[in-house]
């Protein structure tokens, strides 16, 4: 038998929101993974179905509504529990879905959000963020003799 193969949460969760066939996932994780593909090349890759498919909806709505009240409080009151700021959320919402708030997201989006939110870990959620703002040269990191390779 193989090993199980370990899928990122913010993988699978991009997975679903793209709106993929959740039985597919893992064969498809496992091929890229053989084809030399790495975590955050999947990673983009799915952003960007992702973004394709909330900008090619014929006038760019998703046809689904916008996000209910009780949506954009659930963003926010997950989103407060993994310790992230209203900040954390709007770098969120304009990395995955190139829109500026909460008020901006379709309901399918939003909903897309709170699944991401609830199945990434805060670290993960925290390097998505970071990734869509490039990298930040200002920010210390502590690296200890024992990090290096040589």
């Amino acid at each position: 038998s193989e090993p199980d193969i370990s899928i990122p949460a913010t993988i699978r969760a991009k997975w679903e929101a793209g709106g993929a066939n959740p039985d597919m996932l893992e064969s498809w994780f496992k091929n890229c993974l053989e084809e030399g593909k790495t975590i955050e090349d999947i990673d983009r890759f799915l952003t960007g179905k992702i973004q394709e498919k909330n900008r090619t909806n014929g006038n760019g709505s998703t046809g689904n509504g916008t996000a209910s009240e009780k949506q954009r409080k659930a963003i926010f009151a997950i989103a407060k529990s993994k310790g992230l700021s209203e900040e954390n959320i709007k770098q969120l919402i304009g990395y995955l879905n190139n829109k500026q708030s909460t008020t901006e997201l379709t309901s399918k989006e939003a909903s897309d959000l709170i699944s991401l939110l609830k199945e990434a870990e805060q670290d993960e959620l925290l390097a998505m963020i970071s990734n869509s703002k490039g990298p930040d040269f200002g920010k210390s990191i502590d690296i200890s003799d024992d990090d290096l390779p040589f």
